[in-house]
């Protein structure tokens, strides 16, 4: 959240959609990532993380 306020009251080059677009792949590359790492280490996926794996499959990102 801090990152999309700097980026929007700080630089004017990037449009708000440009904006937006970079937080939601942001976004999904962190819970890529964490549930990566899970699956690395043979653990099992707290559940805040399984409904996002099963869509990640889905939309294979």
């Amino acid at each position: 959240m801090r990152n999309l306020l700097a980026q929007t009251v700080l630089h004017a080059r990037h449009d708000h959609r440009h904006i937006l677009n970079w937080t939601a792949w942001r976004l999904k590359h962190k819970i890529r990532a964490r549930i990566s790492h899970y699956l690395r280490r043979g653990d099992s996926l707290p559940q805040s993380l399984r409904k996002w794996a099963k869509r990640l499959e889905i939309i294979q990102i």
